[in-house]
Parts: structure tokens; sequence; C-alpha cells
């Protein structure tokens, strides 16, 4: 299988912020994400720590679980955009 780039060469790659409690599902995200030419900003393995990588990494796209211990994915994201309007 073939995959189609996500940037061109010259451009820079796009960041991704993978978050998931599980790390079998965050690992394979993170490989397609790789295999696809985008990068990787930063992993969480739930919705507190999304918050904080968010705010360390500034990614270009966040992939969010939606269940997660702690803290859902969607209030993670109510935070971020908060805390972030731009996200």
């Amino acid at each position: 299988m073939e995959f189609k780039p996500l940037t061109s060469g010259d451009q820079p790659k796009i960041r991704f912020l993978v978050v998931d409690d599980s790390v079998f599902a965050r690992k394979n995200i993170c490989k397609m994400v790789e295999a696809f030419g985008g990068e990787i900003a930063g992993e969480a393995g739930d919705g507190v720590a999304a918050i904080s990588k968010y705010k360390d990494t500034l990614p270009d796209i966040v992939l969010m679980d939606i269940t997660m211990p702690k803290m859902e994915g969607i209030e993670a994201v109510e935070h971020i955009v908060q805390d972030h309007p731009n996200a």
C-alpha cells in the first residue's frame, strides 16, 4: 500500500498530539501519522496530561480519544480551546 504524504518536501511537517489511554492504540496511530509524513509532537494517556502536553508542544492537530480516565477527551478539548483560542 502506498501512502500519499501530508505535505510536500519543502513544507514543514504537520505536528500531531496523539491522546489515547490505550498505549497500543496510541502507538499504532503514531505509526500511521508518521507513515503519512506527519510528525509526532507529543503523546498523552489521559485528558489531564493532554492539556499539559498541548501547552508544551502547541501541535497543529490533536487526535483525542473520548473515553479516558482522569478526564474525558471532550472536557480536555474544552479546556484546551479555552486556554488557547486558536487551537
